[in-house]
């Protein structure tokens, strides 16, 4: 099984960087491959934990909040602080 994630998380490198030049964001390409290899295209992985699908989105949740807020530049802030 961890090949299995370690392979699609390698997928996903690979499309992000080949999707960067036509500004495709990487949460579609991850969605995307989400749905590929879950349980409703391929079959790969079947996932069924709602406690833990939670989990996972709340810890993702807080990654993406940071980056969003860490990638705000002090002139694109409109408050004047």
């Amino acid at each position: 099984m961890l090949f299995v994630i370690s392979l699609i998380l390698i997928f996903i490198i690979f499309f992000s960087l080949l999707f960067k030049k036509i500004n495709i964001p990487l949460i579609l390409i991850s969605l995307a491959s989400g749905m590929i290899f879950g349980s409703d295209i391929l079959g790969i992985i079947y996932f069924d934990d709602v406690w833990l699908t939670k989990e996972i989105a709340n810890i993702a949740l807080i990654f993406i909040l940071f980056a969003g807020g860490y990638g705000i530049k002090k002139k694109r802030d409109k408050t004047g602080f």
